[in-house]
């Protein structure tokens, strides 16, 4: 579940479900932009290691823009991958591989 601070979502909380529990949650940690910037956080999706692949608005020299980037909650380091597009413009969706021939 990705919880956000307010409408400009500066920072955004991680929280996985409990072994399935119903109604029982725990945060794993918190994606923040840093202080006095103008960066603002979209979670898009996360990585099989569990990073969370995050669209990045208005990052440095990107005014207007969005960075995709990785982000290392661990070292609280965001990774950027060197791919750049308008705001609001990237998707992320999931696959799974297989050998099994369509059609």
């Amino acid at each position: 579940m990705l919880e956000y601070d307010s409408f400009v979502k500066r920072a955004c909380g991680v929280w996985m479900r409990d072994n399935g529990v119903d109604k029982s949650f725990t945060k794993r940690f918190t994606v923040e932009a840093p202080p006095y910037s103008l960066m603002s956080i979209i979670t898009l999706g996360f990585r099989k290691s569990g990073q969370p692949l995050l669209e990045v608005e208005n990052c440095d020299e990107y005014i207007g823009r969005s960075a995709l980037v990785v982000y290392e909650p661990n070292l609280e380091y965001f990774d950027d991958i060197g791919i750049y597009a308008t705001t609001e413009s990237f998707a992320v969706n999931s696959y799974m591989e297989t050998l099994v021939l369509l059609g």
